[in-house]
């Protein structure tokens, strides 16, 4: 973001706009138009995620579980991933399917795992595309992991593609 747009998004922000309040959070995150700043961005994810916006609160999400800006806590990114994905953010169906794949702050549930694999990867989402072909790789069932790394590849997501030239001989 350019500078004049990052002062009239702190401005809507700090008014309770939750697309700039998103923006900003998205934008201390990778560093777009301001330095990477883990606090300021979780400070913004916050404010939109109460907001119920589904992005902030996969990134919040995400800001747990690395324990990027706040303490690491698995358990609170699953609450936030899991907020995110019951509004339909596909980026946080992967990673909630991921947590209950390896138990990381929830029990862990293969059954879950398929669930929110397939429900993000059926909404077309690479990434959990990817992540639902490794599922059925471990459950050895190559036919799928193939077809939904595919998909995935398909889309550009480089490890897909990867996961292609390594098994799909």
């Amino acid at each position: 973001m350019e500078k004049d747009k990052i002062i009239w998004a702190k401005e809507l922000a700090q008014k309770g706009d939750v697309n700039a309040q998103f923006a900003l959070g998205y934008g201390y995150y990778m560093g777009e138009g301001v330095e990477v700043d883990p606090q300021q961005s979780v400070y913004w994810f916050t404010q939109a995620a109460l907001q119920n916006d589904a992005m902030s609160q996969a990134y919040l999400g995400s800001c747990y579980n690395e324990g990027l800006g706040v303490e690491c806590d698995k358990e609170q990114a699953v609450y936030w991933w899991k907020k995110s994905a019951e509004q339909g953010c596909t980026i946080a169906m992967g990673d909630l399917g991921k947590a209950y794949f390896w138990g990381s702050g929830v029990e862990q549930s293969m059954e879950q795992a398929l669930f929110w694999y397939k429900k993000g990867a059926e909404a077309g989402n690479s990434y959990a595309q990817f992540l639902l072909g490794h599922y059925y790789l471990i459950k050895d069932d190559k036919t799928s992991a193939i077809y939904w790394w595919r998909k995935s590849a398909e889309q550009g997501y480089a490890d897909a593609k990867t996961m292609l030239l390594l098994w799909d001989i």
